[in-house]
């Protein structure tokens, strides 16, 4: 059976509770390419590992207060550069890390 093919995403948060950013956090960087930023990351799903990600996120977010967004990142494109920017570690083209 062949592998799976994962799928790049931007994850970006705003979790108004420390303890819910945190299990947040930990949740959406067991997936990250790199650690990236404080609410944003990327990372690759499976698609179910996106499912089950979501899953988690919905339970522990609160609607009144906090925002996720799992933007699909698009593969094809050429990425609009800014600062220094170096490859990342997956030596995605599409991905990079700002140093």
């Amino acid at each position: 059976m062949g592998e799976v093919k994962r799928t790049g995403y931007l994850a970006a948060y705003d979790v108004s509770d420390t303890s819910r950013r945190q299990r947040i956090w930990q949740r959406v960087q067991a997936y990250a390419a790199e650690l990236g930023q404080r609410s944003a990351h990327v990372i690759w799903l499976t698609p179910a590992e996106r499912r089950a990600l979501l899953a988690v996120v919905v339970e522990l977010l609160d609607g009144d207060e906090d925002q996720f967004l799992l933007l699909r990142l698009d593969a094809h494109s050429t990425p609009l550069l800014r600062g220094r920017a170096v490859g990342a570690a997956h030596d995605v083209p599409s991905v990079y890390r700002f140093d």
